[in-house]
């Protein structure tokens, strides 16, 4: 089974919403903007950078990971979650503080890790 499949699972046995999205990985701070036409053209529905060298060692490991991605901010259009309202803020910190932390420990306990 998908560690994505076993992730959705986890997150619904402890009433976390994930939601799945068409990411592109980076590894540039900046160049993303230069191709951002081309990236969404390709569906990405977001981009990121933190998790691009991630997915280059499993590819080369020839191993499978997922990215678990807590969204701060959409810097296409200069939005920032964080900070808008009590609730954004309080539900980033959630996520990044307690629910990223149970959604792994649930996956290990269904992959036997």
């Amino acid at each position: 089974m998908k560690i994505t499949t076993h992730l959705l699972e986890v997150g619904k046995e402890c009433d976390i919403d994930i939601i799945r999205k068409k990411v592109y990985s980076i590894d540039s701070i900046y160049c993303e903007y230069t191709h951002l036409d081309e990236i969404c053209k390709m569906g990405a529905e977001a981009i990121e950078m933190e998790t691009a060298v991630f997915f280059r060692c499993m590819n080369l490991m020839e191993k499978r990971g997922t990215a678990l991605l807590c969204v701060s901010d959409n810097a296409a259009m200069n939005q920032h979650l964080t900070g808008r309202s009590q609730e954004y803020t309080e539900r980033y910190h959630r996520s990044r503080g307690k629910n990223i932390a149970l959604l792994i420990n649930g996956l290990l306990k269904k992959i036997g890790g």
